[in-house]
């Protein structure tokens, strides 16, 4: 039997929750939240997932007090506010085999490498869901040995403060290439509230530079409805990727390949089985992830001072 550490239980940690309804593995849960709101939340998704007619054992906690004092893995689904901070707690309180943690890692380029310090000595994945997806394993496939690569990704309120990185780190996985700089210019200077209370988002364009030469923008606009991923090769074959309806193809109408973007809980159920029996994810680590985050923070962060008149040394993302 396996133990579980899940901390943070909204909307993220509940999808994560639901899929540790897991019928060929045994689990002994904990769920930490300091909300009784998320909580109850939480034990509504996990019943509807099935999870009371699972051979899984599961507590509820506002704190981390708990009889078990190893877990094999630690699911970390909070907002990246103060995310150091409560791994750190953690940390003291547990030992954590494995860790898998979700994006934006934290909110300073500071904090990411304290994180990393407090966890070098474990195995810790980032949770760019992507590189997990079958889907996109088989473009990784098609557009291999054809860099370097073009990405445009254009859309309306898709959160391109808290979301671009998943698409830095998908040309990094795309290309095996290093992220080298990210162009902040075309932003909108003035930033609003995004949907989670305390958090910020922008519109606008940033365009992301690579190592061998690739090219990553990304473009949000409120008069834009439809959501568009182009990708040229270098032999200018350009592929689109509608995720919304699990379609990529040519053009030119040469290649398709079809698929869909899977739900977090099927992801969650399998990404936790094969980290708890082989040990490997194809997800990056925390290690891998600091430079894509140094960089992508750092240009943020000098956008949202410049914008406001300020000298914050966090960005209010989540």
């Amino acid at each position: 039997m396996f133990n579980i550490l899940l901390f943070g239980c909204g909307k993220i940690g509940a999808r994560h929750l639901q899929g540790l309804v897991i019928k060929n593995i045994k689990l002994n849960i904990l769920v930490i939240d300091s909300s009784n709101s998320s909580l109850n939340k939480g034990k509504e998704k996990w019943i509807e997932a099935g999870g009371n007619n699972s051979k899984h054992k599961i507590n509820w906690s506002n704190k981390p007090n708990s009889k078990y004092k190893k877990f094999d893995l630690a699911i970390i689904a909070t907002s990246s506010k103060n995310r150091a901070i409560y791994i750190k707690k953690l940390s003291k309180k547990f030992k954590i085999k494995y860790w898998l943690i979700e994006k934006v890692l934290t909110q300073s380029v500071k904090e990411a490498y304290l994180l990393n310090d407090l966890i070098k000595k474990n195995t810790a994945y980032i949770n760019f869901s992507r590189r997990e997806m079958n889907w996109y394993k088989k473009m990784k496939f098609e557009f291999k040995d054809k860099n370097p690569l073009r990405i445009t990704k254009t859309g309306g309120l898709w959160g391109l403060a808290c979301n671009s990185i998943h698409f830095i780190d998908l040309m990094s996985w795309f290309t095996d290439e290093q992220l080298i700089s990210i162009n902040t210019k075309k932003l909108k200077k003035k930033w609003f509230p995004s949907k989670r209370l305390g958090f910020y988002e922008i519109y606008g364009e940033i365009i992301a530079k690579f190592s061998n030469g690739s090219k990553l923008i990304l473009n949000s606009d409120p008069n834009e409805k439809n959501e568009i991923i182009k990708v040229k090769q270098k032999n200018k074959k350009i592929w689109r990727i509608d995720e919304k309806n699990g379609k990529a193809y040519m053009l030119n109408k040469e290649k398709f390949i079809d698929g869909k973007i899977d739900y977090q809980s099927e992801l969650t159920k399998k990404i936790v089985t094969k980290l708890l029996t082989t040990g490997k994810l194809n997800l990056p680590s925390l290690d891998e992830s600091l430079n894509n985050h140094e960089i992508f923070l750092s240009s943020m962060l000098s956008h949202w001072n410049k914008s406001n008149n300020l000298n914050d040394t966090s960005l209010l993302i989540t």
